[in-house]
């Protein structure tokens, strides 16, 4: 999720958690589930923020969630703000601060300078 890279200047703001459908019930059956996505969609990196497993559904229900993927805001005041998508909770997030620009390109590292000719203790030229 590029929110975690984007709003890096407010990353101790926010929280996003996802939530897992619930045909996965332990994190040993959610760790396999998740290799082809980390290693196709994530580049082989873990993820950054954490998924939450609820099999009796208590939550899921608490937050109205119904549909997947869907990821759960948490804002400075510790409030839960509800997005089945990343658009959604990027709003809520543009609402807190804008997004770092990108970095600059970095310059070419200058050439070398051709170093002076030596010359002899005669005042000639060495090659």
């Amino acid at each position: 999720m590029a929110l975690y890279e984007k709003y890096a200047a407010i990353r101790d703001k926010f929280e996003v958690l996802a939530f897992h459908d619930a045909s996965v019930k332990t994190l040993a059956e959610l760790d396999e589930k998740l290799k082809p996505i980390i290693k196709e969609r994530w580049g082989g990196k873990a993820l950054p923020f954490p998924i939450l497993l609820d099999p009796s559904r208590t939550t899921l229900k608490a937050y109205g969630i119904s549909a997947y993927p869907t990821n759960v805001l948490i804002d400075p005041e510790g409030r839960v703000v509800k997005g089945n998508a990343e658009k959604t909770l990027e709003k809520k997030l543009e609402a807190l601060a804008p997004p770092e620009p990108p970095e600059p390109p970095r310059k070419a590292e200058e050439e070398p300078k051709p170093e002076p000719e030596k010359r002899a203790e005669d005042g000639s030229s060495q090659d």
